[in-house]
């Protein structure tokens, strides 16, 4: 195996992948670019917004106990992505949130890149939260990591107004996704989540 470039690590997060590894990348100092895919800040408002089947259990929960929506986000500021994304820079990060998501609320990706500092970039898409056309979201990425990790440069497509990389022709520039980091921080934010409530 290849020895890792170190000075070439890449992080991609979408969704859950996009909410904790905006938490991941702004603690990992090794990280030097990141795309962050349909991701939020403001937990509160995740949760009291999202459409996800999974939350809906949680605001009857929070419901039945007469939790205040002030008062969850002062328990979820320790773990809110939104209080870290900031110490992220001065890396470079991309955003890519879509207007009409219900899953992860649009207003909380808003949010999310508002709080990052520069350098940033978003991009919109007239989407919900599977964002629309899945080739120009990767093409974005693709480019973004191109530039900033100094990777080979994307190649046309024939009658295509999009540009990809073949897998084949992409260099081991270590775009890195810790996935089974990532899954402990979702099991570790959950449980925090519930220890919480029940101490109410």
């Amino acid at each position: 195996m290849e020895k890792i470039d170190s000075s070439r690590i890449g992080y991609l997060g979408a969704s859950m992948g996009g909410i904790l590894g905006a938490i991941f990348i702004s603690v990992e100092p090794r990280v030097k670019a990141a795309v962050l895919i349909v991701p939020g800040g403001n937990m509160s408002l995740m949760i009291k917004e999202s459409k996800h089947p999974s939350v809906s259990l949680i605001r009857e929960y929070i419901q039945k106990t007469g939790l205040s929506y002030d008062y969850l986000q002062k328990m979820l500021d320790p773990i809110d992505p939104i209080n870290f994304i900031e110490y992220y820079s001065p890396r470079p990060v991309q955003f890519h949130c879509g207007v009409y998501d219900d899953i992860v609320p649009a207003e909380a990706c808003r949010q999310l890149y508002d709080r990052a500092r520069e350098p940033k970039e978003i991009y919109w898409y007239e989407s919900g939260h599977a964002l629309k056309p899945e080739e120009l979201v990767v093409l974005r990425a693709i480019n973004f990591f191109n530039k900033h990790l100094k990777a080979v440069k994307p190649t046309k497509v024939e009658n295509k107004e999009y540009y990809i990389v073949k897998l084949e022709n992409i260099p081991d520039y270590s775009l890195l996704i810790l996935l089974a980091w990532i899954i402990l921080l979702s099991i570790a934010t959950a449980v925090y989540i519930l220890y919480k409530l029940k101490k109410i």
